[in-house]
């Protein structure tokens, strides 16, 4: 028997009647087919359902038959897959009164199905649904409510909606769910997951619209339901800002302003109201840090820098602390690492950086960090330098005088301070005299201000006018008071001090000059130094000028007389002549002991003269030991033409390897021979290549660094010629052999 073809004899069902006639049909075919117990022909309800072409009744009335015939398909009745069977059929249409999801929702109750499987197999036709726009967004967020407590079917619904509608209904969706407190703690993971991947590829104008009616609908939501609002909404907003920030393909987009107005909701819509979350950092740093890009000078950055710091939200600088906000990374691009460059701030842009800082904390923050950060790079043993040029370049820039309210050249002078003077606290005295620095220093002590380091300032200082007591006292090193005949930092104390107590607790005999006889002042044939006036003192300035001239030609004097007589107390040595030979070792240490005092060198001349002065006919005895020149040129250099110069330099580098050296193609070479004791000293020199410029000269050593010309000349032809040379030295040095060898391509040797 072929059941189907009494199934096919409805094809249409117009209206109840028909429909009854359906059932009755129906439930023959289905006890029909139980009869015959064929596998193959036992029907279903989908398959009976599927022989019907058109059903024009609606959904509601076709079920309610159903339910009212139930007592007749007890053995067979109406299961999940019929119910989403019908409904994919005979959807409701969307100018319903009711929600379709209520309706399918109490028709799955009537039919006493389970609500679980139902949602599960229902959701293709959802899909389907928010493709074709069939339901109404209050209705799908009434959806949302009654899964809201089935998480797995939360979220799949949430995943469907999300892949299957543009980002504004989505966002619209969120909003309306956050009014009616659809999401709970475990579903919001879900949607947050979605909307942190979907939101952030928006434009900024629709990402704009969207804070915009988050900020309208926090208002309309109930106060028991706004702090999980405003949470789920800093993550999405946190999500946004980091791609905006993080691909180059978003970032472009954002501007300052629209930075700012970001900030400004990041704050509005915020739970702590707290500006270190890591979007509002990003945002702060661009609103900051961003420069236009025809700034190309780092004067026009800096003032870029400070300029976007004038325009920000002063009530924020006020509120929150700028180290906890402001990380030195974004400074590199404003850093200074390189001296000439700073010294080329001019004056009217450091003008503009003090007078429009306002006194604000996070501007003076700034320019301490930068002033740290680009004195650190700047350094590079090259201290006294800085110092130098700095002080010089506050005069030029006019800031020369120290003013409470210059902030930040206090904040400078301060880092200053800490980075480079601090270097020397154990020797000061070898600064340069940085006048300007010093003032401010002393100043900024004075006024106690607490950008600075005071205790370790009055300790610098304090130690400065401890070396300043020393110089005055004949207590400093010998090299000290040659290189103070400069410029040098100790001018920078003698305002501090009272020159007239400092000279009057020493013994005035050790201001007068060793007692000498004529037969010595002969001899050393220099003008004999006079007592240092200890009783005129007009100014400190000038008084220290004085004292450190003369305690130079002190320094002449006794070098002269040591060159001479250095021999004669060797000789004496050499007799066992009493104290003789302490006072040898003593003379020579004059020469080697960097750390010996004026006042040890000083009380070594006097035993020395006491030694002499029993000797009657000194200067035979120095003609004997030939000690009166102290330096003198033999041969001033000259060209040997019967010397081959090929031939010299074979055996040189035969005999003497390590006498030869390379001077590179348009280069200038410096070679140092060290010469050691009283001797007399030859010296050759030979090109294989070409003529060359040569100097050479003879640096004695403890004069003051004090050289001898030797030879000088352009354009020598070493390359044909041996040029030789000869002088005679009572002192040990430095023979100095300069090549210029700039007019060649290539290299000599």
């Amino acid at each position: 028997m072929d059941i189907s073809q009494y199934l096919l004899s409805i094809s249409t069902i117009e209206d109840l009647n028909t429909l009854n006639k359906f059932f009755v049909i129906s439930k023959l075919s289905i006890q029909a087919s139980q009869v015959i117990n064929d596998p193959h022909n036992r029907l279903q309800w989908i398959d009976i359902l599927s022989k019907v072409k058109e059903i024009k009744i609606s959904l509601e009335q076709f079920i309610q038959v159903y339910l009212n015939n139930q007592e007749a398909f007890i053995q067979f009745p109406f299961d999940t897959p019929v119910l989403i069977y019908l409904i994919n059929r005979m959807h409701s249409s969307k100018e319903a009164k009711e929600s379709p999801f209520r309706t399918f929702l109490r028709l799955n109750q009537n039919l006493k199905l389970n609500n679980n499987m139902f949602f599960v197999q229902f959701q293709s036709i959802f899909i389907n649904g928010i493709k074709n726009k069939w339901y109404e967004m209050k209705d799908i967020a009434e959806l949302f409510i009654s899964l809201r407590s089935q998480h797995q079917l939360f979220d799949q619904y949430f995943s469907h909606y999300s892949s299957n509608v543009n980002t504004d209904d989505l966002w619209d969706m969120f909003i309306k769910l956050c009014k009616i407190n659809a999401i709970d703690n475990v579903n919001q993971k879900h949607v947050i997951a979605i909307l942190t991947e979907k939101i952030p590829s928006t434009s900024v104008g629709t990402f704009h619209r969207y804070t915009k009616s988050a900020k309208i609908s926090l208002e309309e939501i109930k106060p028991e339901f706004r702090s999980r609002f405003i949470e789920l909404f800093e993550k999405i907003f946190d999500a946004y800002v980091i791609m905006q920030f993080d691909y180059s393909q978003y970032s472009y987009q954002l501007s300052r302003t629209d930075c700012k107005d970001l900030l400004e909701v990041c704050l509005e819509m915020s739970s702590t109201n707290c500006l270190e979350r890591s979007s509002c950092l990003l945002l702060v740093r661009k609103i900051l840090c961003e420069t236009e890009i025809y700034y190309k000078t780092d004067a026009q950055k800096l003032k870029s820098l400070f300029g976007n710091l004038k325009d920000f939200d002063e009530n924020l600088c006020q509120k929150y602390a700028a180290e906890k906000i402001i990380d030195d990374e974004w400074l590199n691009d404003f850093l200074i690492t390189n001296l000439e460059i700073w010294l080329k701030l001019d004056q009217e842009t450091y003008k503009y950086l003090c007078e429009n800082h306002q006194n604000n904390p996070w501007a003076i923050y700034i320019w301490s960090r930068f002033v740290h950060l680009s004195l650190s790079k700047i350094l590079n043993n090259n201290h006294a330098d800085i110092l130098f040029k700095i002080n010089d370049w506050m005069k030029k820039v006019k800031h020369h005088i120290y003013n409470p309210t210059d902030i930040f050249t206090i904040i400078l002078v301060n880092k200053l301070f800490e980075l480079v003077l601090i270097k020397y606290f154990r020797s000061i005295l070898l600064l340069p005299n940085i006048d300007i620095i010093m003032n401010f220093i002393i100043s900024m002590r004075e006024n106690t201000s607490r950008r600075i380091y005071v205790r370790q300032i009055n300790n610098f200082i304090s130690n400065g006018l401890e070396k300043v007591y020393e110089v005055f006292h004949l207590k400093s090193k010998c090299s000290l008071y040659r290189d103070l005949s400069t410029d040098s930092i100790i001018r920078c104390f003698l305002p501090l001090i009272d020159l007239h107590q400092i000279l009057g607790s020493v013994d005035p005999q050790q201001y007068k000059f060793p007692l000498t006889n004529a037969n010595i002042d002969g001899i050393v044939a220099l003008p004999k130094p006079k007592d240092i006036d200890i009783t005129n003192i007009e100014s400190n300035e000038e008084f220290f000028a004085r004292f450190i001239r003369q305690i130079n030609e002190w320094f002449d004097w006794f070098d002269r007389f040591i060159d001479i007589f250095q021999h004669i107390i060797d000789w004496l040595k050499n007799h066992n002549v009493n104290c003789s030979s302490q006072l040898s070792i003593d003379l020579l240490n004059i020469r080697s002991d960097f750390k010996m005092t004026f006042v040890e060198m000083r009380l070594i001349i006097d035993r020395v003269l006491k030694i002499l002065q029993p000797f009657k006919d000194l200067r035979r005895l120095c003609h004997l030991f030939n000690c009166l020149i102290s330096f003198q040129i033999l041969n001033p250099g000259t060209l040997n033409t019967q010397d081959n110069t090929l031939k010299f330099l074979t055996e040189l580098k035969r005999f003497q390897p390590n006498n030869t050296f390379m001077v590179q193609a348009n280069a200038t070479y410096e070679h140092i021979i060290s010469i050691s004791d009283r001797q007399q000293i030859q010296w050759s020199l030979a090109s294989e290549n070409h003529p060359c410029h040569i100097t050479v000269k003879y640096r004695i050593h403890g004069k003051n660094n004090q050289y001898e010309i030797l030879y000088q000349k352009e354009n020598v032809p070493i390359h044909k010629n041996v040029l030789h040379g000869q002088f005679e030295s009572q002192r040990n040095g430095q023979l100095i052999i300069t090549i210029d060898n700039n007019n060649n391509n290539n290299d000599s040797s």
